[in-house]
């Protein structure tokens, strides 16, 4: 039951994507971390948005009301949510240059308009990281 409400929740938040154009583009802030041993990593997280998510717990909860949704489809939604989120990481990756070999994928969440996403690169720092990103 908690899975079908979060999957639910998933689908409420892209059918307010597309009438709200909120969440058009994710704003994700890229936070990094550069340790002693030259390890990069980073956290892709959301940044805080009290109104947005008042939205979308209020049309969860009118999405209750009209469960016609079936559990495919909220599964569905929630795969295309991931896929956009990932893209936006991949371009901050991109922009800012952060791990230039790629990244390891720790982990990641992503519910109720909320999401993080945890990596680790796999280049080493150099100088420049450094300098740049600390």
């Amino acid at each position: 039951m908690i899975r079908l409400s979060c999957a639910l929740v998933v689908s409420v938040l892209l059918s307010a994507c597309s009438t709200s154009r909120m969440f058009d583009e994710f704003h994700g802030i890229f936070l990094t971390r550069i340790q002693e041993d030259n390890t990069k990593s980073f956290v892709y997280t959301s940044p805080d948005r009290g109104a947005a998510r008042g939205q979308i717990r209020h049309s969860a909860m009118q999405s209750r009301r009209h469960s016609g949704q079936n559990q495919q489809q909220a599964y569905r939604a929630r795969e295309q949510l991931e896929k956009r989120l990932f893209q936006a990481l991949e371009q901050e990756i991109a922009t800012t240059g952060y791990c230039r070999d790629g990244y390891i994928h720790l982990g990641s969440y992503i519910e109720r308009g909320l999401f993080e996403i945890r990596g680790e690169c796999n280049d080493t720092a150099t100088d420049n990281d450094r300098a740049k990103f600390q």
